[in-house]
C-alpha cells in the first residue's frame, strides 16, 4: 500500500501542475519560476516516496522515487527533472538512510540513481522533446534505463559483499520497475489527456503516435530512431551476453564436476570406504582442499541402504532420491532441502560419489559480468547517445538553422540576402544551388514584371480608350449636363461607365464593376459594354436591358466573373428616369439645396452569374437643378493605413451641402477627399464616379436620331419625329412641306427598291448645322445605290413624253439646298439640308 500510495502523489501532482499551467496564470510565469516550483513540487514528492513510501526487501528499500524527476523533466522542462533529482538525492543520502535508517544498504546506489533520472529526464526533454510531448513508451523506455543502471550500482557499491547486493538486485528490479514505470505511464497519458492541442486522440496515439514517431522534423525523427536503434542494441546485447555466460558457466561446471570426481575416485579405493565411518586420510585431504574453495562438497551413498556415509557439510535427507532418480556423469539442477544446487555422481562398487555445488556460488560469476556489462553499455551508448546528438546538432542542425534563417528571408521577399554556410563542401554545393537559384529568380521576376507592366499599361488603354471621356458630352444638348471620374488602381480593374440615346430625348446611363483585376477583367468589361450598348438600342427599357445583358454574359462566361451595374434611362423632356439595379451600390440623388438621399428601389443579382435572371424596374422623378451622383465600392471600400474604410457616412458628409452645378467640381471634391482620407494606402481597387444633372431647358442645336423599319407604314412615326424637332425652331409651312415631301421620296425609294424580301432597319437622324440650316441624314444596309448618279428628267416634255423615274430625286434636289451621298462601311448615306425659314 505505501508503495502505491507513493505512485499515486506522484500522479496526481502531475495533473494538477499541468492543469494550472496550462489553465491558470501560473503558466504565464517566467519559464525559470515556474520549473522551480514544479521541480521543488516533485522534489518533495520523491521525499515522500523515499520516507512514507517505502517497504524493506533483503534490506533494501522498495519505493517509487525515481519517478518523480523523470515526470518532471519529461512533463514539465529540464530544470525541473534536475532539481527534483537533486532534491530526492539528497534526502536519500543524507537524510532517510542515516537518520530513518531507509534503505542503508542501497544509500549510495540509489541516490545516484535518482539524481540521474532528473539528469536524463531533463536531456531527454531539451534534445528530443522540445517541441513535441513525450508518449507513454518513451517514459517507460526512460525508467527501464534508470532502473538498470539503479540495480547495477548495487553490486557495484558492494564488492566486499557481492552476494548479497546480488541477492537483492535480482528481487529488488521488477519491483521497482513496475512502481515507478506506472508512476511515469499514468502522468504522460493523463496530462495528454488535458492537453487541449492533443484532445481527440485515441488511446493507441497517446501510447505511441506514427505520425510523431514519422514525423517530417529531421532530429526528432533521427534522434528518435537513434534511441530506438541504441535500445534495441543494448537489449540484444545484454540478452544474447547473458545468455552466453550462463551456457559457458553451465559447461564449466559441468567439466570440473567430472573432473573432480574422477580425481577423487582415483584417490579414494573402494576398501576403504568400507572401513571407515569418517573420513579417510586421503578423503579427508581431497574433502579439506575443496571445501576450501567454497564451491562444492562430496557425499557418500551407500547403494545398498542409501544412507549417507561420508560428507563434510551437514546432512541433506533429499540428495539419496535426487541421485537414484537422475543418470550418473550427468550435471542437473535440482532444489536439495529448500537450496538450489547443481548435482552430478559417479559409481564406485557399491557407493555413489555425489558431488554438489551451490547454484548461487557457480552463477554469481555470471550473474556479476551481466551486471558489469548492462552497466558498461548504458555508460558507453548514453555517453554514444549525447555525442551523435552533439555532433547533429553542432555538424548539421547548426547549419541547417542558418540556411532556413537566410531562406526566410528569401521567402519574405529579401532577394538580395545570401546563403554563406561554406563550411562543408555538401552544405557548399546546397548554398551556393540557393543562391543560383535566387538569382535566376531575381531575372525571371524582372522578366515578368517588364511583361506585367507591359499587360498593365495594354489594359489601362484597353480600359481607357472604351470609356468616352470628353466633356461636354453633347454641347447640343441644354437639357442635361454630365461628367465622369475614372482612376485606375495598382491592379487594372473592370470598371466603366457609359452613355448614349437610345431614342431622340431618351438617354441611357450607366456604371458598372467588373469582377477580377488585369486584362481578363478589362476584357470582360469591354464585353459587356458592347452588350449594353446593342440591347439599349434594341429594347429601351431597362429592365429588359439587364436581362438580356445578364444572359449574354453568361453565355460567354468561361472566366466566372461577373458585372455589378445600375443603369438608368432618363427622358430628357420630363426629366423622368427608369432605373434598374443589378446588385451595384445604391446612387445618390442631390438636390438644390444640397440634400442628399439615397436611390432606393428593388435589387436584382449581379449580371453574369446566373442564366434568365429576372430584373425591375423603377421610374424616378429630376427636377431642374436635381443631380445623379453614381459611384463603384472602390469609394466606400477605399483604406488608409489603420485599414479603415472610407464608407458611406465619410460620402455622404463629403456631398452634404454642396449645392453647385458644376458636376466636374462635385467629381473631383469627392475624389480628393478620398484621397486625403487613404493618405498614400495602396488602393487595390478603381474609383469611378458618374455625375448628371437635370437642366431641363430646351435645346437649340440638338442632335436627335430615330431607327425604324424598312416599311411604309415607319414613315408616320419619322415624319411625327421631324415635325416634333421642327417646332423648337419655328419653321414656315413652307419649309416643313418641302422636308416632309422629301422625307417621303427618300424613304419610299428606300423602301421599294432598296431591299428584296427581308426588312432591315433604317436610321435617321437630325440636327441644326452652324448655318442655321436642317440637317436630315438617311442611313440604311441596302444594296449600294447613288441617286445623285440619276440622270435629270427633261421637264420641257410632257407627262405622257417623259421616261418613269428620276422625277423624285429631281423634285428633292430641287427643293433642298443641298443633297449628298456617300458609301460608307456598306451602309448607304444619303443627307439633305435646308436653310430654316
Amino acid at each position: 500500500m505505501p508503495l502505491v500510495f507513493a505512485s499515486l502523489i506522484t500522479i496526481a501532482l502531475a495533473v494538477v501542475l499541468f492543469y494550472f499551467e496550462n489553465r491558470t496564470k501560473f503558466g504565464k510565469l517566467h519559464p525559470a519560476i515556474k520549473q522551480t516550483i514544479v521541480g521543488i513540487c516533485f522534489g518533495l514528492s520523491a521525499v515522500f516516496a523515499t520516507e512514507l513510501g517505502s517497504f524493506d526487501i533483503a534490506g533494501a528499500a522498495i519505493n517509487a522515487r525515481d519517478a518523480a524527476p523523470v515526470t518532471a523533466g519529461l512533463i514539465f522542462g529540464p530544470w525541473a527533472g534536475v532539481l527534483a533529482g537533486i532534491i530526492g538525492a539528497v534526502d536519500r543520502f543524507f537524510v532517510a538512510a542515516p537518520i530513518f535508517g531507509v534503505g542503508v544498504y542501497t544509500q549510495v546506489a540509489c541516490s545516484i540513481a535518482t539524481l540521474f533520472a532528473g539528469v536524463l529526464a531533463g536531456l531527454v526533454k531539451v534534445t528530443i522533446f522540445r517541441k513535441h510531448r513525450p508518449m507513454v513508451i518513451h517514459g517507460l523506455i526512460i525508467i527501464l534505463l534508470i532502473e538498470v543502471l539503479h540495480m547495477s550500482l548495487v553490486p557495484l557499491t558492494h564488492i566486499e559483499d557481492i552476494e548479497q547486493a546480488t541477492v537483492i538486485m535480482i528481487r529488488c528490479f521488477g519491483l521497482l520497475l513496475i512502481s515507478n514505470s506506472l508512476a511515469v505511464i499514468f502522468s504522460i497519458f493523463l496530462t495528454a489527456i488535458l492537453d487541449a492541442k492533443y484532445k481527440g486522440l485515441s488511446i493507441k496515439k497517446l501510447v505511441v503516435d506514427k505520425d510523431l514517431i514519422f514525423s517530417k522534423d529531421l532530429f526528432y525523427s533521427f534522434q528518435f530512431w537513434l534511441l530506438f536503434i541504441i535500445i534495441v542494441a543494448f537489449a540484444l546485447t545484454l540478452i544474447s551476453t547473458s545468455v552466453l555466460l550462463d551456457s559457458v558457466t553451465r559447461k564449466s561446471t559441468e567439466y570440473e564436476s567430472q573432473r573432480d570426481l574422477e580425481i577423487f575416485v582415483n584417490m579414494v579405493d573402494e576398501e576403504s570406504l568400507r572401513e571407515h565411518v569418517n573420513f579417510s586420510e586421503a578423503a579427508q585431504k581431497v574433502s579439506y582442499y575443496w571445501s576450501d574453495e567454497g564451491e562444492y562438497s562430496i557425499m557418500l551413498i551407500d547403494s545398498k541402504s542409501n544412507n549417507r556415509i561420508l560428507t563434510k557439510d551437514i546432512e541433506y535427507s533429499d540428495m539419496p532420491g535426487i541421485v537414484e532418480n537422475n543418470e550418473p556423469n550427468k550435471l542437473i539442477e535440482c532444489n536439495v532441502n529448500g537450496v538450489d544446487m547443481m548435482v552430478m555422481y559417479t559409481v564406485k562398487g557399491d557407493f555413489k560419489i555425489v558431488q554438489y555445488r551451490l547454484v548461487k556460488n557457480e552463477m554469481f560469476i555470471s550473474y556479476f559480468s551481466t551486471m558489469i556489462l548492462a552497466f558498461t553499455q548504458i555508460t558507453i551508448f548514453g555517453c554514444l547517445l549525447i555525442c551523435v546528438f552533439v555532433l547533429l546538432k553542432r555538424l548539421v542542425g547548426n547549419n541547417l538553422y542558418y540556411i532556413n534563417k537566410s531562406l526566410e528571408k528569401i521567402t519574405a521577399g529579401d532577394l538580395d540576402e545570401k546563403v554563406n554556410v561554406y563550411k562543408f563542401e555538401e552544405f557548399s554545393m546546397l548554398s551556393n544551388s540557393i543562391n543560383s537559384t535566387v538569382d535566376t529568380l531575381k531575372e525571371y521576376i524582372k522578366l515578368e514584371a517588364n511583361r506585367y507592366n507591359e499587360e498593365f499599361e495594354l489594359a489601362q488603354q484597353i480600359q481607357l480608350s472604351a470609356l468616352p471621356n470628353v466633356f461636354p458630352a453633347f454641347p447640343d444638348r441644354n437639357e442635361f449636363d454630365l461628367y465622369a471620374t475614372y482612376k485606375s488602381a495598382k491592379d487594372v480593374g473592370g470598371d466603366f461607365y457609359d452613355y448614349y440615346f437610345v431614342r431622340h430625348n431618351k438617354l441611357a446611363f450607366l456604371i458598372a464593376d467588373v469582377s477580377g483585376k488585369g486584362i481578363p477583367a478589362a476584357m470582360f468589361m469591354m464585353r459587356s459594354k458592347m452588350a449594353f450598348r446593342i440591347f439599349a438600342d434594341k429594347f429601351r427599357d431597362s429592365a429588359k436591358i439587364l436581362h438580356a445583358v445578364n444572359n449574354y454574359l453568361y453565355e460567354h462566361n468561361e472566366a466566372g466573373m461577373f458585372v455589378t451595374a445600375w443603369l438608368g434611362i432618363l427622358d430628357t423632356d420630363t426629366g423622368k428616369v427608369q432605373v434598374s439595379n443589378a446588385g451595384h451600390n445604391l446612387p445618390f440623388k442631390i438636390d438644390v439645396d444640397g440634400n442628399l438621399d439615397f436611390v432606393t428601389g428593388p435589387i436584382s443579382l449581379v449580371l453574369g452569374g446566373m442564366e434568365n435572371t429576372k430584373y425591375r424596374n423603377m421610374e424616378m422623378q429630376l427636377h431642374p437643378g436635381e443631380k445623379l451622383l453614381l459611384y463603384t465600392d472602390g469609394i466606400t471600400e477605399a483604406n488608409n493605413n489603420e485599414k479603415e474604410l472610407y464608407g458611406e457616412k465619410r460620402l455622404i458628409r463629403c456631398l452634404s451641402g454642396f449645392k453647385g452645378n458644376d458636376l466636374k467640381e462635385i467629381s473631383e471634391h469627392l475624389i480628393s477627399n478620398v484621397e486625403e482620407f487613404v493618405d498614400g494606402a495602396e488602393q487595390f481597387d478603381d474609383m469611378t464616379t458618374l455625375a448628371l444633372i437635370y437642366k431641363g431647358e430646351k435645346s437649340k442645336n440638338k442632335h436627335m436620331k430615330i431607327e425604324v423599319k424598312a416599311k411604309t407604314k415607319s414613315l408616320t412615326e419619322i415624319t411625327n419625329f421631324v415635325d416634333d424637332y421642327l417646332k423648337d425652331y419655328n419653321c414656315n409651312f413652307e419649309t416643313i412641306e418641302n422636308i416632309n415631301v422629301a422625307i417621303d421620296e427618300i424613304f419610299s425609294n428606300i423602301v421599294k427598291h432598296g431591299y428584296d424580301d427581308e426588312t432591315k432597319d433604317v436610321e435617321i437622324e437630325i440636327k441644326v448645322d452652324e448655318l442655321n440650316r436642317i440637317v436630315i441624314t438617311f442611313i440604311d444596309e441596302a444594296k449600294k445605290f447613288n441617286p445623285l448618279d440619276i440622270e435629270e428628267p427633261d421637264t420641257t416634255l410632257s407627262a405622257e413624253e417623259c421616261d418613269i423615274g428620276g422625277l423624285g430625286i429631281f423634285m428633292v434636289r430641287k427643293m433642298m439646298d443641298e443633297v449628298n451621298y456617300e458609301y460608307k462601311d456598306k451602309h448607304n448615306i444619303l443627307t439633305i439640308k435646308k436653310k430654316i425659314n
